[in-house]
């Protein structure tokens, strides 16, 4: 009987060779273009800003249907174009333990809209900017709507989760809608075969009412420089759009569905009453999507109680140290509290 004796070294090459071999297979699976995150209930999506929505935007007028597809989905209509397939972002959000409901539809017998339903998520983008500093913002904020003259509301995407058992013919087999379609998230509610789907009454309407914010951006630029408009107002607009990331730049779509929901009291002091602080205060408020409430006290300052996600939470304080044009802000103080959902929206309080 022959025996054979391992080499050490040939082991030890052999490890090094298996371990490399299962790198690459871990690597060829991030290179997929999605990563789930169990504990922090995240999915981050490799991506691209669209550069068929750029080039088809005179012959569609520039009106868009989607907030995201994959590759061989319609890019043409699509802000950012995923590198994954529908399959990958279904089965993530399905591994976090969403539960799926249903498309929207219209009632059978007065074509009432009746909304898309599923565990809601948020969406953010993440990109480098030229300077290599990395910027992230909710997704809505790259999109205008035209029924309310400026960005799309902030919103909660419910998960509709697409429908299983639709025929391939490709492969001949039963797979998800969304498989076949490759629309993955859409702006409107005239497609059932997406995954996630804007809530929005306006999404409803049979004319789409969102177009890309850098392509409004770049023509009320043109109009402003036509009308004569001074070099202050020209060049923030311009500073507005280069902040947006071009067709083309790589982004990483980030779905959250996390509820890290929390409440914030903020004390403001200056000349911060009779300026329009509490209307600055309550319009910025409302589009975050934050609940509670803004007064003036007797002793001058301004109360501010507020409550929602953190990362909008910031961004209103960001906004309020600075105050409407003719306020002047002398300090702002911030206490944390706990989130208690007693707010059904922001207003003034007199």
């Amino acid at each position: 009987m022959l025996k054979f004796r391992a080499n050490p070294g040939l082991v030890s090459l052999f490890v090094v060779v298996l371990s490399l071999l299962i790198c690459g297979i871990s690597a060829g699976s991030e290179a997929a273009g999605i990563k789930v995150f169990e504990k922090e209930k995240r999915i981050e999506v490799e991506a691209e800003m669209s550069t068929e929505l750029e080039r088809y935007a005179d012959t569609l007028g520039g009106a868009m249907e989607y907030l995201a597809v994959s590759r061989g989905g319609k890019e043409y209509e699509s802000v950012i174009v995923l590198e994954c397939s529908p399959d990958a972002v279904y089965n993530a959000l399905i591994k976090l333990g969403l539960q799926k409901g249903k498309a929207a539809s219209f009632e059978e017998d007065t074509e009432k809209p009746i909304p898309p339903t599923g565990d809601p998520v948020r969406l953010f983008l993440e990109w480098k900017d030229q300077a290599g500093k990395t910027k992230r913002i909710r997704a809505e904020e790259l999109i205008y709507s035209t029924n309310i003259k400026r960005r799309m509301q902030y919103v909660h995407w419910p998960f509709t989760g697409s429908e299983f058992g639709y025929f391939d013919p490709e492969s001949d087999e039963k797979v998800l809608q969304a498989s076949v379609s490759k629309n993955v998230i859409s702006l409107h509610h005239g497609d059932q075969s997406v995954i996630l789907q804007n809530p929005l009454e306006e999404a409803a309407a049979q004319k789409v009412p969102y177009r890309l914010l850098s392509e409004v951006l770049k023509e009320r630029i043109e109009r402003r420089k036509s009308q004569g408009a001074s070099p202050e107002q020209i060049e923030k607009l311009e500073k507005r759009l280069a902040s947006m990331p071009k067709a083309g730049t790589k982004v990483k779509l980030i779905i959250d569905a996390s509820n890290p929901l929390t409440r914030i009291h903020v004390l403001i002091s200056g000349r911060v009453q009779d300026v329009g602080f509490r209307e600055f205060t309550m319009r910025n408020a409302r589009r975050l999507d934050l609940k509670g409430f803004v007064k003036n006290l007797e002793d001058g300052s301004v109360e501010i109680v507020a409550e929602g996600h953190k990362f909008d939470l910031d961004k209103l304080v960001r906004r309020v140290k600075n105050g409407p044009r003719e306020a002047e802000v002398e300090d702002v103080k911030v206490e944390k509290g706990s989130f208690s959902g007693e707010f059904k929206e922001f207003k003034v309080v007199i």
